[in-house]
């Protein structure tokens, strides 16, 4: 008898254990496809993007999407990149500052080593300078900010959206995050193209933006100003962001997405913390600055999660 008793206890035991392992898979399922927090759900549309004046004006339709309300964080990037440490899915070498996805790639993913860089790499983990989680992270390049997209993902049990082959995104593909596209950008920034407003957030830049007068010459941590109608704080300022597509070299012409990514030339979009307020316009874009690619002081980026 007391051996049945016990064999009973044992399958209870194992009962349980698989009904634990089973509502911790629907949870974590449930999490990853679960809209992250800080995110604002933006409603698609019909949209003339460009203002017919700066870049060529052409009619697009816009699907849902969902952005990011602020610029990514040096404690949210330092976050992500120490995840991906830890699996082993970065090159990292300490004496001369590089970060790599591999030992052969051509393009640090931050760069470390330059002056007012607020990220650090000491005993291989990433750290930020006291007093700096907050603002904007800064020297990213495109590369680093499509590769913290997908570790994101990762890290958060979704998926990559990009192949790190051709640094092109899968259009199909949903759970995940990626750079804005350029439409994307400028239909945020002008609140579904309902606003008439000179830049993004306000008539004025003082009450929505970092910019040359008021910034005193350095970035600010994000969300202090006014955010624009969709809850989307600094898109005026504070930092340049990147977009995801590839850009010519030329200006004022229609630019597609569909155009391949393996070039030097990448979009940025809503001047920085250094720009005359004639920059913070919301159709003011920069494309022809390869440099901006290995990424700059005054660069940096926010995410668009596919649900």
């Amino acid at each position: 008898m007391q051996s049945i008793f016990k064999h009973r206890e044992s399958e209870n035991s194992r009962a349980f254990q698989l009904f634990i392992i089973i509502v911790c898979f629907i949870f974590l399922t449930a999490c990853s496809k679960s809209v992250p927090q800080s995110v604002m759900f933006i409603q698609g549309g019909e949209y003339f993007s460009g203002d017919g004046i700066n870049h060529a004006q052409y009619k697009v339709e816009i699907d849902d999407f969902h952005m990011l309300d602020h610029e990514v964080t040096n404690s949210e990037f330092a976050d992500v990149m120490n995840w991906a440490l830890s699996k082993d899915m970065l090159y990292v070498n300490e004496e001369r500052q590089q970060v790599l996805l591999n030992q052969d790639f051509p393009w640090n993913l931050i760069e470390l080593y330059k002056e007012g860089c607020q990220i650090k790499l000491e005993n291989n983990s990433f750290s930020v300078s006291e007093g700096m989680e907050d603002y904007p992270v800064i020297f990213v390049s495109w590369y680093g900010a499509v590769t913290y997209c997908n570790f994101l993902g990762l890290k958060e049990g979704r998926n990559e959206l990009y192949d790190f082959n051709d640094w092109v995104y899968d259009r199909n593909a949903v759970n995940g995050y990626r750079l804005p596209t350029n439409e994307e950008w400028e239909y945020a920034a002008t609140e579904r193209g309902t606003s008439g407003k000179t830049f993004s957030g306000a008539a004025e830049p003082e009450n929505s933006a970092w910019y040359k007068t008021n910034s005193g010459g350095s970035t600010h941590p994000v969300k202090q100003l006014e955010p624009n109608k969709l809850g989307l704080y600094d898109m005026s300022g504070n930092v340049w962001e990147f977009c995801t597509e590839k850009m010519g070299d030329f200006r004022g012409q229609i630019q597609t997405p569909e155009l391949s990514l393996n070039t030097s030339y990448r979009l940025i979009r809503g001047a920085s913390f250094l720009s005359e307020d004639i920059n913070l316009y919301r159709f003011v874009q920069i494309i022809d600055y390869p440099n901006y690619l290995k990424g700059s002081e005054e660069t940096g980026f926010r995410t668009v999660f596919v649900k």
